[in-house]
């Protein structure tokens, strides 16, 4: 496609040439004039139009391409070892063909909240992605760098790419700018080192995960006990349809996603519906679980796969709120699964809260 594109320009040019000077052409060689002439003009003036298309089109991948370049020329710090310590430094442009990259650019203290519920719960999703995560902070140096976290080796330098991509050119995505809430944006570059995805504020990791940056190789989850009993009793209650059990598990608090989509006419399938014996997930398999605390939240996390389709694996996540001092004192706050399958492009995910459950379509900004 990219190598028609200077073929679709010129043959447009020509074209819109051929027909807007039509008259002139025929009167220099000696022919009838062409008639009728506003069908002409009209027919030039549409292909003139696809010919500023495809120059737009053709400019605005250039320079992503030169700006993909700059980016491939910034340095960040790895951690050699996670026993014996330190760094090494390396440029974005020889992550290529073996790690993917997030770069997010936000306020530290953001940023510093963001590694904890959300990429430290995911990091072993991430290792699976082969996805490294660089933090850009606008406003000073972040405190700590969590163990999801790459850190830039020049900031200002990075901060200064930043600003470079951030235009309103759109040649790096529509969407690429700085939200008002948040004053976050990010960028993902596959492996290739072409950018795959951007967007506004802050990345939706699950989303990403399961669209722009699935597992390289297969995940077959082993069954497993889970430790976190919430979490167990949890799929407890899925698998057997047992909806006193999950309403139990639940807060009554509303997920505000849940609530944006049902706001915007999306269908919520309530629980009732969800475990009913036609829809209930019995022959479902989980494995590879884990657990991340925070202060008051957990985040856990597991590989779903359905044992009637062994192909087909799902990431899953769940938030949960404690309320109280005992062991097993929390309370489900949202369920999420989207597909986590080695060259899978989804395109939404399920979100769940105590009311039911909704689809979400997936709203980052794709960059090809």
């Amino acid at each position: 496609a990219n190598q028609s594109e200077p073929l679709r320009i010129v043959l447009f040019l020509l074209i819109t040439i051929s027909l807007i000077f039509a008259p002139a052409i025929a009167d220099a060689i000696g022919a009838p004039a062409p008639e009728p002439i506003a069908g002409y003009w009209i027919g030039g003036a549409g292909s003139l139009a696809l010919l500023a298309r495809e120059r737009d089109n053709r400019t605005r991948k250039l320079l992503r391409l030169e700006r993909e370049g700059i980016v491939a020329d910034l340095n960040l710090s790895l951690v050699k070892n996670v026993l014996v310590g330190g760094q090494q430094t390396i440029s974005v442009r020889s992550l290529r063909n073996e790690k993917r990259l997030i770069a997010v650019c936000g306020v530290a203290k953001d940023l510093e909240k963001l590694e904890m519920l959300e990429f430290a719960p995911l990091q072993r999703r991430l290792e699976a992605a082969r996805t490294i995560v660089v933090p850009i902070p606008t406003d000073q140096s972040m405190r700590r760098y969590g163990t999801s976290y790459a850190q830039a080796s020049d900031l200002e330098e990075w901060r200064r790419v930043f600003q470079t991509l951030l235009t309103a050119d759109q040649a790096w995505g529509s969407n690429f700018q700085f939200d008002q809430q948040n004053k976050a944006a990010f960028f993902v570059l596959g492996l290739n080192g072409r950018s795959v995805a951007s967007g506004q504020g802050f990345p939706r990791l699950l989303e990403l995960l399961g669209s722009r940056l699935p597992p390289i190789d297969p995940i077959q989850p082993q069954p497993q006990n889970i430790e976190f009993a919430p979490q167990a009793a949890f799929y407890s209650a899925l698998k057997s349809g047992n909806i006193e059990s999950m309403n139990a598990l639940f807060g009554r608090e509303d997920d505000a996603e849940v609530s944006a989509i049902i706001a915007n006419g999306g269908r919520l399938d309530p629980w009732t519906s969800q475990l009913g014996p036609q829809s209930r997930p019995s022959e479902l398999i989980i494995g590879d679980a884990d657990l991340t605390i925070f202060d008051d939240v957990a985040i856990t996390t597991a590989i779903e796969q359905n044992g009637l389709d062994p192909f087909q694996t799902l990431l899953a996540t769940q938030r949960w709120t404690r309320v109280g001092e005992g062991e097993d004192d929390w309370r489900l706050f949202s369920h999420a699964t989207v597909p986590f399958t080695p060259s899978a492009m989804a395109a939404a995910l399920l979100r769940c809260d105590h009311r039911g459950c909704v689809l979400l379509v997936n709203q980052q900004q794709i960059t090809r």
